[in-house]
């Protein structure tokens, strides 16, 4: 009885997640984790092992792909960055990290210049892991443009840094 109990949840839990939910280090689930503040978020991010982190961005390039809230252009430019993304890129001190921190600078530009996108927009796409629906459950998006992060704060935060 009880492993047909632990079955269901399982299976409720991946129906749930998107089928995204998998151990990011020795006490916490994916799940655990967009369930805590930013901030603390955040915290845990940079501590994760990289492949862990290469792991959450490609899961939330693959649910902003899924967005109609962006266009195809746009959705071309954030494939861009991510298509050769490995492991090494988030490794402080490795060329690929600095290349992919300066790759990731020139796309805010574009897509603020070109594109015309908000902190909303940038929060929502390229400074969180967390899905759109995610962060409209949690109410994370106002909890963070809340917050008194400066634009300055923002373009020097490392968005795609954890």
């Amino acid at each position: 009885m009880r492993i047909w109990t632990l079955l269901a949840v399982s299976i409720l839990l991946a129906a749930c997640t998107g089928g995204r939910d998998y151990r990011i280090n020795d006490e916490m689930n994916r799940s655990d984790l967009v369930l805590l503040p930013y901030q603390e978020q955040q915290q845990i991010i940079s501590t994760l092992d990289p492949a862990v982190k290469l792991r959450l961005w490609k899961d939330k390039l693959s649910d902003t792909m899924a967005s109609d809230r962006i266009s195809q252009d746009e959705k071309s430019l954030l494939k861009e960055l991510f298509d050769n993304l490995g492991e090494d890129a988030f490794v402080e001190g490795t060329e690929a990290y600095t290349s992919f921190q300066s790759a990731s600078d020139k796309l805010v530009e574009v897509l603020t210049q070109r594109y015309g996108w908000t902190e909303e927009k940038l929060f929502l796409y390229l400074m969180t892991i967390m899905t759109e629906k995610e962060l409209k459950d949690a109410g994370a998006i106002q909890n963070y443009l809340m917050s008194p992060m400066s634009d300055q704060d923002i373009s020097q935060s490392g968005y795609l840094k954890n």
